[in-house]
């Protein structure tokens, strides 16, 4: 050993010395062996002593064990039946929003109740649908707040969205989401990075990799940091995820997963301001209305999921889930605290039958929850179990006419229950011009929050009913060519039995019925090198009760916003490289009474004693390239900031923040 050492050390030797000198070594001379020697061909018997027909058997057997497995397909998307698809994973590669409730603020038909710094839980009204009926579900998982309904758009994993779907025309505003899903050949890692002033920056990391044919691994986290550039504004979050995806065989795929969310808030309770519409907009002059309260939100949801679809070429057609969902919520100040922490154990299916023309989707959701006690201070309740059931159909009778139908029930063990029946019909009046007409009916179960809330400040009311809503739509929307929609839409609901926080008692009520009406015009461009979209959404309260919350609703005013941006598009450097750039803004005209939010029951309230809001614009510069796998995003947000109005509220009393340039950089590797 010691010579076969020594040896190597002289060769090393030897060529280091000819590299310094730069005169490398004679090559060596190969030296052929004098017999020709015989390759042992791996067999533990003699070829020869086998006959012809034995020999190619033998052959075929090897050839068959290297052929490779057979490819494993991804699977598709999961789209809910009667739900229209918003978001999809490529077009989000070109988007730059830090959440749901900023991309919503630019859609017709959104109304945004915003509270200034990014990753709070915004109010978003869309359609006349008040915030506290929205029903945000992940791949058909109920994702709300189990206590108070609400639904921070902070937790929803916007950038890596494979698809997010809604059903507006209800009695409540229903959106599902399923995360980015990945098949990959090789290694695949995606980074997101975006940076502002206010030290508000967020930060992703998506590894995933296949094990083998079958299997992928995937791992990603996301920080998010944000002083929202006032007193007590600053937010810090975290995201993560963990998945492991296995393919039975074609038909059949199963998952695990866990979902974690964590964010922490200082929490200003708004800001001292004598007269909204002369606010100076300088955070060095504003005062919050609590120097110390603050906020966390954590929760977390492990799952484990089987997918069937019948062939490779096909959507899914069945998902079930096995889940636990555990949140965690907590409020402190120096008046009055929050402490709450359940934990849900559930079962989810959905089953889609499709014969000729109609599609059936039966649903049902099965849930327990239990609070932990010994966190537990502002609910009287401790455990209840949930069960809800109901079918979506799609039947499609002529190429002009297409029908939706949809159909669920729910009830909770505190003997309260919900439904819900409606139809969604669009009807081709020629090949240019549709009708589309909805009409929605049934029950919302008062939340838990509603019920048995009980803190200092604040109590809830175990006589509470159900809620009792009506709503219809209408729609004429014309498509042809160059011009991808352009039309009116109405829309308005009856709400009886509603339930508000009352600002006189501090306890939840029951108030005299009201009506929530809205409509909007929009005209849609888009072309190989133009996106142009034009619009004008309206919404107010309607109420002819004498009592005082129904008069508040009643004088709100309306709610006016008028939208409208341009973009130009086009390839370069031989389709190296994809542009986009444009402007895009908003105009208030009147003033009204915004939603109100309190941080203590996380929750928005329809009935506002703030100021009203004033009328405000503002104009937003926008740029966006591909450049191979990279992305690169800017926008220069609030541009006529300080010509003719200092700024601009969305909710009393949060400023929104001032002139600020974002970029963004998004970034795919492979392997």
């Amino acid at each position: 050993m010691s010579v076969v050492l020594f040896s190597l050390l002289i060769g090393w030797g030897n060529l280091l010395f000819h590299a310094a000198t730069d005169t490398l070594p004679d090559p060596p001379t190969p030296s052929v062996p004098d017999t020709t020697e015989v390759i042992d061909p791996g067999f533990d018997f003699d070829p020869d002593e086998l006959s012809k027909e034995e020999l190619e058997e033998l052959m075929a057997q090897q050839e068959e064990e290297a052929e490779p497995e057979p490819p494993v397909y991804p699977l598709e998307r999961f789209r809910p039946v009667g739900f229209n698809e918003v978001i999809n994973d490529s077009l989000m590669r070109w988007e730059q929003w830090y959440n749901l409730a900023e991309r919503e603020n630019r859609r017709t038909g959104a109304i945004t109740f915003r509270l200034g710094a990014q990753g709070r839980n915004d109010g978003i009204m869309f359609r006349a649908t008040d915030p506290r009926h929205r029903r945000t579900y992940f791949e058909g998982i109920p994702f709300n707040d189990p206590v108070s309904g609400s639904m921070n758009a902070v937790r929803l994993p916007l950038d890596r969205m494979r698809y997010y779907g809604e059903q507006s025309s209800g009695i409540v505003y229903r959106s599902d989401f399923e995360m980015q899903r990945f098949y990959v050949l090789e290694p695949l890692t995606w980074i997101n990075f975006e940076e502002t002033r206010d030290n508000e920056r967020r930060a992703e990391g998506i590894l995933t990799a296949n094990v083998n044919r079958r299997m992928n691994v995937e791992l990603a986290y996301k920080g998010i940091n944000h002083d929202g550039g006032y007193p007590r504004s600053r937010l810090s979050g975290r995201q993560a995820s963990v998945r492991v995806s296995y393919f039975l065989n074609d038909n059949w795929l199963t998952s695990a997963m866990l979902f974690y969310n964590s964010v922490q808030m200082q929490e200003s309770r708004g800001y001292n301001i004598q007269d909204l519409a002369f606010f100076p907009f300088e955070p060095f002059f504003t005062t919050p209305v609590d120097p110390n309260a603050r906020s966390s939100m954590r929760n977390s949801l492990i799952a484990l999921s089987a997918y069937y679809r019948p062939d490779v070429d096909s959507e899914p057609t069945s998902r079930f889930h096995v889940y636990h969902h555990r949140y965690r919520r907590f409020f402190a100040a120096a008046d009055d605290r929050s402490n709450y922490q359940p934990r849900a154990w559930g079962l989810n299916a959905t089953h889609r039958i499709s014969l000729s023309g109609l599609e059936l989707e039966p649903y049902a959701n099965l849930e327990a929850v239990r609070m932990d006690e010994d966190t537990n201070e502002s609910l009287r309740l401790n455990a209840w179990e949930t069960v809800m059931g109901g079918s979506r159909l799609r039947f499609t009778p002529a190429d002009n006419l297409s029908i939706r139908g949809w159909g669920e029930l729910s009830y909770r063990s505190d003997k309260r229950t919900g439904w819900e029946t409606g139809y969604e019909v669009g009807f081709g009046l020629t090949n240019r011009f549709t009708i589309e007409h909805s009409l929605a009916f049934g029950q919302i179960k008062p939340t838990l929050q509603h019920r048995y809330w009980l803190t200092e400040e604040y109590s809830g009311n175990f006589d509470l009913e159900s809620e009792q809503i009506a709503r219809i739509q209408l729609g004429l929307v014309y498509s042809h060519s160059w011009i991808n929609a352009a039309g009116i839409r109405v829309y308005g609901s009856e709400i009886s039995n509603p339930i508000v926080l009352s600002p006189f008692t501090g306890q939840f009520e029951s108030i005299d019925s009201y009506q929530s009406v809205g409509s909007e015009l929009f005209f849609e461009v888009n072309t190989k090198n133009l996106e142009m979209n034009l619009s004008s959404t309206v919404q107010t309260y309607l109420s002819d009760s004498g009592r005082n919350e129904n008069q508040f609703l009643d004088q709100s005013g309306y709610k006016f916003w008028n939208r409208a941006s341009i973009y130009l598009k086009n390839y370069f450097f031989d389709f190296a490289t994809f542009a986009k750039v444009g402007v895009s803004g908003i105009f208030s005209p009147t003033a009204y009474y915004s939603h109100e939010y309190d941080p203590l029951l996380d929750y928005w309230n329809q009935i506002s004693i703030q100021d009203q809001v004033p009328w405000f614009y503002r104009v937003d510069l926008e740029a966006s390239a591909r450049v191979r796998n990279a992305f690169f995003l800017f926008k220069y947000e609030n541009l006529l900031q300080n010509v003719g109005k200092a700024g601009y509220f969305e909710s009393a009393p949060y400023p929104m923040p001032g002139r600020r340039f974002r970029i963004g950089v998004r970034w795919i590797l492979r392997n």
